[in-house]
């Protein structure tokens, strides 16, 4: 075993973090390695003692440096939502256990981003926030590589890691574009969505129970705590009050990524983006309902009630789909679908091609369905794709 294997395994024995030699350390050692040679055929002790000091001084940085990582402990913060393209903010809380600590570098490494910090000092018992800014590119599983902490430090000869975290996995949502609520509805409209007989079906908002509209003869299937008994007792007939009704903003949104052969990956992309805006953008009001329904590689009908969770549960579904052939969808997606209890409320069908489906959705549900394909996706009045490289 020569010298520098030899050091290294008794580096090894100190601290329980790994090692690396640094190209200082090496030219360190062979200049030491060179003294005491010399020292010891010339028999100038000098020589092989100053030689031994530098040689002692490499073991002490090994020994420092790996001392300096025990105790450290690391969380990796990620916000709620990670959109492809969209930066955010990587956080990293760091806490020394042990005692304080110096001259300490923190790398967090992955497949699309590499963050580094230096840390001059970290008390005793203490909690830094470390941050970054980080984008990813792409939407899909994203693997987090271990969290590794090193130090150099007092000499920089040698270099110490010890990992902080294990790999772990997160979801990278699609990439969000621009959408203009109001255009849409009003395409939506134009399609018979907003008929006479939706509106008869549409729903009393809970909100609108507060606005009183006035008095009215008791028809079949009115609520009976509407009854207002005073004004019944003096007409003789039973009187509800009347609210002022507030329409519904209810929506089922179809994303067809059915294919007859290999797919087009920017037209994927594009399509899933702009329904992920939908999404995202129709759950800022709360309240209504929105069903998602996704005919791809792994298919999914997901119906909620919109608000912040639901939308981080569709498009957490967009993030992982991918095309799927003709011969593997269609009817039996289309049949569960049918199966599915759905709202009264508009369809708006979206697929990779033109295709007859969008006819036969609206004629099997009997609901008004708007058709968009990837296609068209550019040419919208009510969409602004996103201006990154994510799609």
């Amino acid at each position: 075993m020569g010298l520098r294997a030899r050091l290294t395994t008794l580096a090894r024995r100190f601290g329980g973090a790994r090692f690396r030699w640094r190209r200082e350390g090496v030219y360190w050692v062979a200049v030491a390695a060179a003294l005491l040679l010399i020292g010891l055929i010339k028999g100038i002790n000098l020589l092989a003692l100053l030689a031994c000091l530098m040689i002692g001084l490499w073991v002490l940085n090994a020994f420092v440096a790996g001392r300096r990582l025990r105790g450290l402990e690391a969380r990796r913060r990620l916000p709620v939502a990670v959109f492809a393209g969209t930066p955010f903010t990587l956080e990293v809380a760091l806490t020394s256990q042990a005692g304080a600590q110096a001259g300490i570098r923190i790398d967090d490494r992955g497949p699309a981003h590499h963050v580094s910090w230096y840390v001059p000092r970290v008390g005793a018992r203490e909690t830094i926030a470390l941050r970054a800014p980080v984008t990813l590119p792409s939407r899909g599983r994203c693997i987090w590589q271990m969290l590794a902490a090193s130090s150099s430090h007092p000499f920089g000869f040698v270099q110490r890691t010890r990992l902080l975290l294990p790999a772990e996995e997160s979801l990278v949502l699609p990439a969000l574009g621009l959408l203009h609520r109001g255009k849409l509805r009003r395409h939506l409209a134009r399609c018979g969505v907003a008929s006479e007989g939706n509106r008869q079906h549409a729903r009393r908002h809970p909100a609108s129970q507060a606005e009183f509209h006035g008095l009215r003869a008791f028809r079949s299937g009115d609520s009976p705590r509407w009854i207002h008994w005073r004004t019944s007792a003096r007409c003789a007939e039973l009187m509800v009050r009347e609210f002022e009704d507030v329409p519904t903003d209810h929506l089922i949104l179809v994303v067809d990524l059915s294919v007859t052969g290999a797919g087009d990956g920017g037209a994927v992309e594009d399509l899933l983006s702009l329904a992920a805006s939908v999404c995202w953008e129709w759950c800022r009001q709360k309240g209504d309902r929105l069903v998602l329904a996704v005919d791809g590689s792994q298919p999914a009908i997901l119906d909620g009630v919109t608000s912040q969770s639901h939308a981080i549960r569709m498009l957490e579904s967009l993030a992982v789909q991918e095309p799927c052939s003709v011969a593997g969808a269609g009817d039996d997606f289309l049949d569960r679908l049918l199966t599915t209890p759905l709202p009264r409320a508009p369809v708006l069908y979206l697929s990779l091609t033109p295709t007859r489906k969008g006819r036969m959705l609206a004629k099997r549900l009997r609901h008004a369905v708007l058709a968009v394909d990837a296609g068209m996706v550019s040419r919208l009045d009510f969409y602004e794709r996103p201006t990154n490289d994510a799609r």
